[in-house]
């Protein structure tokens, strides 16, 4: 099929017949794709609209996250044979933070005497939607930051 010939409802079938393979965010993506590719092919004069600027993505629930029991968190630190690992792994598990947030986390960022520690985008690391955001600390991530040392200004070196 010719690009200038595809339509809203040819989009929709589309739609329709990609929820049968893969699940709605998927399908969602594959939306903002080819609305990016036609709007290039728009801009390079190649079509004259887009036929999928009015498309509607698909709606997706919200779920609540999953968060592990006091339980679970005891058996996954169990679980763990070295003491790096169990620290690291406690200290994602009382930030939050991601895993390259973690392993990105220099001591410029944390504020000790605040008991805050800042998650920045950084030129070699960008974090998710690109925003900042600062993290308390409670007792635990405070005990594993005073109990480190600076190696080249990271935290978790290794």
């Amino acid at each position: 099929m010719y690009l200038d010939k595809i339509t809203i409802a040819d989009i929709e079938r589309f739609k329709v017949h990609r929820l049968q393979v893969v699940c709605p965010t998927t399908v969602n993506i594959d939306l903002r794709t080819c609305r990016a590719t036609f709007y290039v092919a728009k801009q390079w004069g190649l079509l004259t609209n887009n036929p999928l600027t009015n498309v509607q993505q698909l709606k997706i629930a919200r779920l609540d996250p999953v968060c592990l029991t006091g339980t679970d968190q005891i058996t996954l630190l169990e679980g763990i044979c070295e003491a790096w690992l169990c620290e690291l792994a406690l200290f994602a598990l009382n930030t939050g933070m991601r895993r390259g947030e973690v392993i990105n986390l220099r001591w410029v960022d944390v504020d000790m005497d605040q008991r805050m520690i800042r998650v920045p985008d950084q030129e070699h690391f960008t974090i998710k939607d690109d925003k900042g955001r600062v993290i308390p600390m409670n007792d635990p991530v405070y005990g594993i930051l005073h109990n480190r040392f600076s190696i080249g200004g990271y935290f978790f070196t290794n």
